[in-house]
């Protein structure tokens, strides 16, 4: 055989290959033919209508086993260097590096869906019927594609791989072999990365189940095997396996397989697995390949206690107290692959062993006492009961806290606790007992006065609810003529109000014929003034008996009239003033209101009379409002010439009458030195 091998076949009791060899297996005789092909499709062999096929140089499909029949498929322009090849749906598809192709008519036509997935970083290694759907292993993952349509969909956990081989197991399950990336098994659309805890399991080759259920995978670290049933379930459940691993120390002809190709594996038959590889093509019956089991002895070559040796004592390895760390060195003899074997440790009161992967291993101390330490030696392949186990007796000196005495103490003092501790709990129930029962005698003689002075009242009670209902009478009764006398009162005190604001009204009504009769602007004058006067005072009368509160009034809206009938009194030549109002909603008191009303009917009779005979557009401005210590600021100004209001020549009786006002406010004028257009007025009253 050739050294190199990728792809074999088999058909009628004849293995063949694209190098030119036929083997019959049967009769053990071999031929080799030369055939005309070219290395880059060396890995392409084609089953088609029961005959095998290789692409030869001239772009033909030419049979292996005569070399002379020469399929009805026709190439075209693009089709070259064929890669793989698939049935679905009884319709032949061939891959090539760059595209996939259908058999229509003996003509392979190109699919030009999957063209935009394939590029110079991802070139298609091999295509595989699956559940309807082409899978499409690539140098960039793993790709399932439905024929003659958009839904590509690539694998999760496999974007990056090298596919380069797919095994279907089942309808929901199949494997993938990567090159450099490993072993993976796809259930449900979710991929599984299958880790051998001893073997470096970076390229799979290809795959063949045998008749016992036992898997066989080629690799480049030589030809694995385990059970079927193990490596599923270990590596859904994400748990490494142990694979038996055949190399060139079984008589391998290499440990490096080869794969890639259409067939990279064959079984007959009658059970006879081949695997190409690096050196010539392996085949053999999986039913009569020898494992090696492990039967040797183990050995402990060196015990050491905190580093120092430690030796054997009554045939047992004995610890000091204060030793912290044992290590063990141990040996046993193996001839073949130690790779198919898994070393473990553990002590004979653990439940799980713990791989060492070295001949040498260190354990803590945990506890003092006997303890069985345990060496155990499995062959992978073989069931547990096959292993090898040495047993080793250890004893570690206790410690004062281990010891029977040191417990038996502890347990004295707890108990000895739990006595002082009833004895007092005893005693403060007894007490907690004796006051409680002294309170309860108290409360019980107090309960007993209470009952005697209920019963009491209750009688007086009885007695008092009949006088009760007499005085409820007598109370209705009152209710209702001190509720008539409240409102004659309210109906007088109104009539009151508005009988002085009638007659307020007559003395304004004569002062107004008094000035139209009088020729004297002075006498026309002090009219006027005494008719703003008596207009303030006459508003709030009229507030009062209009309002439900009889002693107070909106100080707002009493206002606002005061400058509306102010104007009208004063008839002003210049009605371009605008009077500004920044007041507060306040409801102001009676005896207050008088005096400030007054101050506000002689500022701006002043304002009016005398403020804008050299302003074109007059503007006034009345401020009150609420401080937070309680008190009222009234601020005053207007846009004319200002006057000083304390040290002006000649006080009118206006100016003097603000003076006399505030006072009466108990209030403060503040104005600038000068001659000042605003004046502040701070008092404080009952609101």
């Amino acid at each position: 055989n050739s050294n190199c091998h990728y792809a074999v076949a088999e058909n009628h009791n004849h293995w063949y290959s694209y190098n030119g060899w036929q083997y019959n297996h049967k009769t053990n005789e071999s031929k080799t033919n030369k055939i005309n092909n070219n290395l880059g499709s060396c890995r392409f062999l084609l089953k088609y209508k029961s005959n095998n096929f290789y692409e030869a140089t001239n772009k033909k499909l030419v049979s292996i086993e005569d070399l002379k029949t020469i399929a009805p498929i026709k190439f075209g322009k693009e089709i070259n260097f064929l890669t793989s090849y698939t049935y679905l749906k009884n319709q032949l598809w061939v891959s090539t590096e760059r595209t996939i192709s259908y058999l229509k008519n003996d003509s392979l036509k190109v699919d030009p869906t999957f063209t935009q997935y394939t590029n110079p970083k991802r070139a298609i290694n091999s295509i595989k019927h699956f559940n309807n759907h082409l899978l499409v292993g690539t140098t960039k993952g793993l790709y399932s594609y439905k024929p003659f349509s958009n839904k590509i969909t690539i694998y999760k956990g496999l974007e990056n791989v090298n596919a380069r081989y797919i095994k279907p197991i089942d309808n929901n399950s199949f494997w993938v072999g990567c090159y450099g990336d490993g072993l993976f098994l796809v259930k449900n659309n979710k991929a599984y990365k299958v880790v051998d805890q001893n073997i470096e399991l970076n390229t799979a080759h290809a795959i063949e189940e045998d008749k016992l259920g036992n898997l066989w995978i080629s690799t480049n670290n030589g030809l694995l095997n385990i059970s079927k049933k193990t490596l599923i379930y270990n590596t859904l459940h994400q748990l490494p396996v142990a694979c038996y691993r055949f190399s060139t120390k079984d008589g391998l002809l290499t440990n490096e397989f080869n794969g890639g190709g259409t067939h990279p594996s064959l079984q007959t038959k009658d059970g006879i697995i081949g695997f190409p590889s690096m050196k010539g093509f392996v085949w053999f019956d999986p039913l009569k390949v020898p494992k090696q089991l492990f039967k040797g002895a183990i050995l402990l070559d060196e015990v050491l206690a905190d580093g120092k040796l430690c030796k054997q004592q009554n045939k047992r390895y004995a610890f000091g107290a204060n030793t912290e760390l044992a290590t063990f060195h141990f040996s046993y003899p193996y001839f073949y692959d130690r790779d198919n074997l898994t070393v473990e440790y553990k002590c004979s009161d653990e439940t799980s062993w713990k791989p060492i992967k070295v001949n040498t291993f260190q354990l803590a101390r945990s506890k003092g006492g006997e303890r069985l330490f345990q060496i155990r030696i499995r062959t992978h392949g073989f069931a547990d009961s096959t292993a090898v186990t040495k047993t080793f007796p250890l004893y570690f000196e206790l410690r004062y806290y281990e010891k029977v005495w040191f417990w038996t103490l502890i347990a004295l003092l707890f108990v000895l606790l739990l006595m002082i501790s009833y004895r007092f709990g005893l005693h403060y129930y007894k007490v907690r007992e004796r006051k409680l029962q002294e309170k309860i005698d108290e409360k019980t003689a107090e309960l007993y006065v209470n009952i005697l002075q209920l019963e009491q009242s209750k009688s007086a009670l009885e007695s008092s609810n009949v006088q009760l209902e007499n005085t409820n009478e007598q109370l209705e009764h009152s209710q209702v003529e001190l509720s008539e006398s409240l409102k004659e009162k309210e109906i007088l005190i109104k009539e009151i109000h508005h009988r002085v604001k009638n007659n307020l009204q007559i003395v304004m009504n004569l002062l107004k014929i008094q000035a139209r009769e009088s020729t004297s602007t002075i006498i026309d004058e002090f009219v006027k003034k005494g008719l703003a006067r008596i207009l303030t005072m006459s508003l709030i009368h009229e507030n009062l008996y209009a309002n439900e509160q009889l002693d107070k009034i909106d100080l707002k809206k009493y206002i606002m009239e005061l400058v509306t009938n102010l104007k009208n009194v004063i008839s002003l030549d210049n009605n371009e003033i605008a009077v500004n109002l920044q007041v507060d909603d306040i409801q102001f008191d009676f005896e207050n209101a008088v005096p400030l009303g007054l101050i506000i009917n002689e500022l701006l009779t002043n304002s009016f009379k005398h403020a804008f005979k050299t302003v074109e557009k007059g503007e006034i401005t009345v401020r009150i409002q609420q401080t937070e210590d309680g008190k009222f600021e009234f601020t005053y100004a207007d846009n004319g010439p200002g006057f000083d209001l304390h040290q002006s020549e000649r006080k009118t009786l206006g100016l003097e009458l603000v003076h006399q006002l505030t006072r009466q406010l108990n209030g403060t004028i503040q104005t600038d030195i000068g001659k000042s257009n605003s004046i502040t007025l701070s008092f404080q009253t009952n609101v």
